[in-house]
């Protein structure tokens, strides 16, 4: 019985001095601990990203995804202080950024495909009658292929073909919305060969000048033409979490664009450019926000700048 008892103290004596040595850790102890952790942590990570850029250099095809939905549903019945007492309005716009690219000692092929589709919808007297407003916003298919083959180590031969147009929907001559279908009116269709400097996996400049540039269409101020093509892309992800995909081209037509039959006055340049940005922030499995914003100039078919932008949720892949 003396024996279990002087165990008991035993234990007793070393939870009090256990105790004593915690309540004698102070805070900043305690963080230096952490950082001491932390800093092995980090360590670790940036092990891991090192081997997995050492992943992303051997051949092989890599393929990323991004969606930005992004949606606005408002309503009043009888609600005096809106403009209109009894109106609805509500969209929803998806726009998606895909890329699918091989690459090994050789050669390459990068494909991409940029698309977007919503819906905006406006009634000003809430009921669906004669005064609601249906627009298909933004309305783009956008698709690419690009074959290089290097001649040195980050330079190559390469050769284009891309092709852009809208989906659904009437089409706009000037500020008149006509019956004809928007799908290959207007639409591009681009081929050509040059050269294509891919200095890092997640950057490539394609500069053709040999390139000719199909416009399709019924607005007469439409015109094909040969001339330069250049595009740059570049994804990756910036850091932990924030994902970049950006895609821009443009091409510049050699010689002027010729006469509109119809009204006799030189055609606008065919030349172009569009600028799409896609910003991805995850926060829980590639699900997050995302920011979707474009630029583009056409002279033949708007002489203006066009821009869109859409806000919403992400799923990065």
């Amino acid at each position: 019985m003396n024996i279990m008892r002087l165990l008991q103290l035993i234990v007793v004596l070393l939870l009090c001095v256990g105790y004593t040595q915690a309540q004698d850790m102070t805070v900043d102890d305690l963080k230096a601990k952490q950082a001491e952790k932390q800093a092995a942590a980090d360590a670790l990570l940036g092990e891991v990203a090192d081997l997995q850029g050492q992943i992303d250099k051997f051949p092989g095809w890599r393929t990323s995804l991004v969606g930005t939905l992004g949606g606005n549903f408002a309503g009043f019945n009888n609600w005096i202080s809106a403009g209109d007492a009894n109106a609805t309005t509500n969209s929803l716009v998806l726009d998606v950024f895909g890329t699918a690219r091989y690459n090994d000692d050789k050669q390459f092929l990068y494909n991409d495909l940029i698309a977007g589709l919503g819906r905006l919808s406006t009634d000003a007297d809430g009921d669906g009658g004669n005064e609601a407003v249906n627009t298909t916003a933004p309305n783009k298919l956008n698709i690419s292929s690009l074959y290089g083959y290097k001649i040195v180590k980050n330079l190559a031969l390469s050769a284009n073909a891309s092709y852009n147009t809208a989906l659904i929907g009437n089409s706009t001559i000037g500020d008149s919305i006509t019956t004809d279908k928007v799908f290959n009116n207007p639409g591009d269709l681009d081929l050509g060969i040059g050269v294509t400097w891919t200095p890092t996996p997640d950057f490539f400049l394609m500069v053709h000048p040999l390139n000719y540039h199909w416009k399709f269409g019924k607005n007469p101020d439409f015109a094909s033409a040969a001339g330069a093509k250049i595009k740059a892309g570049y994804t990756r992800e910036l850091i932990k979490g924030v994902s970049w995909l950006s895609n821009l081209e443009g091409f510049y037509a050699y010689g002027d664009a010729g006469i509109n039959e119809v009204t006799m006055n030189p055609r606008p340049s065919a030349s172009w450019y569009e600028w799409t940005n896609t910003f991805a922030f995850s926060v829980w499995k590639g699900i997050g926000v995302g920011l979707t914003y474009g630029i583009r100039r056409a002279d033949s078919e708007i002489q203006k700048t066009q821009t869109r932008y859409n806000v919403g949720l992400s799923y990065t892949l």
